[in-house]
């Protein structure tokens, strides 16, 4: 009997008619979270965002989100045979109409706003048009909001279409001037391919999100990722789901132009002064100009250290026409503990053996390595780069992860006589 009562209430709240119910019980109304500017401090914009209003026995009333409501997925018409999709559209827009009629008459011109639009509404609009144009591009018109005042947010929920038929829509709120964000980037159902595609004016990533999917060091390389896809692309990042500090300088330092969470203020009924966060911000982006200073001092440091070292270093190298071999014994004696130590042709060939460097303070020989290509590995072609531009012996390569040994590394080379590169990889600890 129990599960069949557990069977009876999932099939209850898979019915148009159970969120019908559930949404009686209260009045719905949008909240506005608002969205900070690094440039300038102030309130970028506000995201609309949907909840019902409760009241409660003690006559006090409570906002509860309409998450669970959007995200829900399978549904039961009810007994007029109204869908979920029609019970969301509905309620979509009376919201969007509700916040957008605010909107409309906020003294701050400068502000934007972000709407929330899915992909199955607009591949419902295509399918179905009974309109020329989306009720929203309708509606802001009527309210004589100025385009360039909306930001259209798609959301991260699965296309089920070809991307390119979502484009059209999305073309025509690009053509009445509105800018275009993706949201919830790094999520399971956002693809890169949106981006590409897209061609956004805002990508969204939402820290919460990357932290609780990956590690600590692919968190990181994810972000490092994003930021240099929004700067190639010309797409400014928003930074949301931000709860403390130290989510608030990854965002500063992944190139975040703008930032949402609750660090800031979580989503309110009416709108804020635009200044309310500028002098905090000023303050935390002051904390974070000095750590990051400390820590650009602090490794540039490490590698000068390095370089003088190894500056004083003399290899002598025997041909033995199969291999290069180099004497090491040189490099020991300057207490430089190092990953692994090659040198390859100016073609990126390898032809010596690899080098390791053990526990005891002994090196290691693996020749299995000797004729392996590394020109496509990032350092290679930076070398080059980087050593026609310095006034140094030996130059040092980006942080980049060696994906076979599973380590985070730099790599120090310099040029050797007969069009000879010597690389040494060092371990980054802690990275």
């Amino acid at each position: 009997m129990e599960d069949s009562k557990n069977i009876m209430t999932i099939n209850e709240k898979s019915s148009v008619q159970y969120w019908e119910t559930w949404l009686s019980s209260g009045k719905v109304c949008p909240v506005f979270q608002p969205i900070v500017s690094a440039e300038t401090g102030k309130i970028y914009g506000y995201e609309v965002l949907g909840r019902l209003q409760v009241q409660g026995i003690n006559g006090n009333s409570s906002l509860v989100s309409l998450g669970s409501f959007f995200m829900a997925h399978m549904s039961y018409p009810n007994r007029n045979g109204k869908t979920m999709m029609a019970l969301k559209k509905e309620i979509d827009q009376k919201i969007r109409s509700i916040a957008l009629t605010e909107f409309a008459g906020f003294e701050d011109d400068d502000s934007c706003i972000f709407l929330n639009i899915s992909p199955s509404s607009i591949i419902e609009f295509i399918e179905n048009p009974k309109t020329t144009l989306p009720h929203t591009i309708e509606l802001i018109r009527k309210l004589g909001i100025k385009p360039e005042r909306i930001v259209i947010e798609i959301t991260e929920e699965p296309i089920n279409a070809k991307p390119e038929i979502i484009k059209t829509v999305i073309d025509l709120y690009r053509a009445e001037g509105y800018r275009i964000a993706i949201d919830d980037v790094g999520s399971e159902s956002s693809n890169l391919d949106r981006i590409g595609l897209f061609h956004p004016d805002i990508i969204k990533v939402d820290l919460q999100m990357l932290r609780r999917s990956v590690f600590s060091r692919n968190f990181k390389e994810i972000l490092l990722t994003l930021s240099r896809l929004g700067e190639s692309l010309g797409s400014s990042l928003l930074f949301e789901g931000i709860e403390t500090e130290e989510e608030l300088y990854n965002a500063l330092n992944y190139g975040s132009r703008y930032m949402q969470g609750y660090f800031f203020s979580e989503p309110n009924q009416k709108f804020q002064e635009s200044s309310v966060f500028e002098e905090s911000l000023y303050q935390n982006i002051q904390k974070f100009h000095e750590r990051k200073k400390k820590e650009i001092y602090s490794i540039l440091g490490w590698e000068e250290s390095i370089q003088m070292n190894l500056s004083n270093l003399n290899f002598t190298i025997t041909n033995n026409g199969s291999k290069i071999e180099l004497d090491t014994s040189p490099i020991v004696n300057l207490n430089i503990e190092f990953f692994r130590l090659y040198v390859t042709d100016n073609l990126g060939k390898q032809v010596s053996p690899n080098y390791y460097m053990l526990m005891n303070g002994k090196i290691a020989q693996d020749e299995s390595f000797i004729g392996k290509n590394w020109s496509w590995r990032p350092y290679f072609y930076e070398h080059f780069y980087k050593i026609a531009n310095s006034k140094t012996e030996w130059v040092v390569s980006s942080v980049y992860h060696d994906i076979n040994e599973n380590i985070t590394l730099k790599t120090f080379s310099r040029n050797l006589e007969g069009n000879l590169i010597v690389f040494i990889d060092i371990s980054l600890v802690g990275s």
